[in-house]
């Protein structure tokens, strides 16, 4: 988990490299999730795409007035469960 956790911390302080082995291990995972909760809500693949992007920005780049959510990952679990 100390290895997931300074992934997470150097993608946060701009290192692409980590980011993109964060997308690679969990994204199909996320997109997968959102799908089946997705389907129930009868939204198409490209709405859920949407979504899940709209996710990833807010992980790793927050907004104004919220940081990113991976600040909030303390590496306690796994990033997957988390």
């Amino acid at each position: 988990m100390a290895k997931e956790l300074q992934t997470v911390r150097a993608a946060l302080f701009g290192d692409s490299e980590a980011a993109a082995e964060i997308h690679h291990k969990h994204y199909a995972s996320v997109l997968g999730a959102l799908m089946n909760r997705g389907t129930a809500m009868q939204l198409t693949r490209s709405e859920v795409e949407e979504c899940v992007g709209d996710l990833w920005s807010d992980c790793f780049g927050g907004t104004n007035s919220k940081s990113a959510l991976l600040e909030k990952f303390s590496g306690d679990g796994s990033l997957r469960a988390w």
